[in-house]
C-alpha cells in the first residue's frame, strides 16, 4: 500500500514468512511515527506522553536497541503501560501498530498488545485489536508487527495502545 498525505507519504509491503502466514507488514516513509517519543529517548518518569495504570512501573533504561535508552517495563496482573493519541485515521485503511521487545531479566514472556479506538461519533470500540505477542528468552531484541484495519464506515479519532501483560503477572521487558 502507499498512503501520500500533506505532511509526506508511506510505502508498505506485506512480507511473506513460511511460519506465519499473514507476514508482518514492513512500511518506509517521511510520515513520522503516530506514537510520540517512541524511543523513549526524552522525557522522564512516564515518558512524557506514556502511562502507566494498576500498578504498572516504567523507568528509563541504558538497555537500547537503537538510541541511547528503551523503558523497562514492569506489569503486573491487571496493569498496563499505555499511550492515548489523538489521531485522524483514515476509514478503511491498512495501519500496523509495531515495535521491539526485550526480556530485562531474560526469561520468555508473554505481552499482549491490545489496542481501544474512539471513533468520529463517538462510539469507542473496546477492543479494537488484541494480539499477544512472544517474546523469547535471552538479550535480544525482538520486533512485532500487527496488522489492522479501520472500519469502511468511520474514522478513528483517539487510539490508546496498551502493553498488558498475558495471562500470569510478566517478568520486566524493555520497550
Amino acid at each position: 500500500p502507499v498512503y501520500v498525505h500533506r505532511s509526506g507519504f508511506l510505502v508498505g509491503a506485506r512480507l511473506e514468512d513460511g511460519s506465519d502466514a499473514r507476514g508482518p507488514i514492513y512500511s518506509l516513509g517521511t510520515i513520522p511515527n503516530f506514537a510520540l517519543n517512541p524511543s523513549f529517548e526524552t522525557g522522564t518518569g512516564g515518558f512524557d506522553r506514556w502511562a502507566t495504570l494498576e500498578g504498572a512501573s516504567a523507568r528509563p533504561s541504558e538497555v537500547a536497541l537503537y538510541g541511547k535508552r528503551s523503558a523497562e517495563v514492569t506489569l503486573p496482573t491487571g496493569s498496563s503501560f499505555y499511550q492515548t493519541l489523538p489521531i485522524d485515521l483514515s476509514r478503511e485503511t491498512d495501519y500496523t501498530v509495531s515495535g521491539w521487545l526485550r526480556p530485562a531479566n531474560g526469561a520468555q514472556q508473554q505481552v499482549e498488545v491490545y489496542l481501544t479506538a474512539t471513533m468520529t461519533n463517538g462510539t469507542t470500540v473496546d477492543p479494537f485489536l488484541v494480539e499477544t505477542v512472544e517474546v523469547p528468552g535471552g538479550e535480544a531484541w525482538h520486533p512485532f508487527s500487527l496488522p489492522l484495519k479501520t472500519p469502511e464506515n468511520e474514522r478513528v479519532t483517539v487510539l490508546q495502545i496498551f502493553l498488558r501483560p498475558a495471562g500470569n503477572e510478566a517478568e520486566p521487558v524493555h520497550v
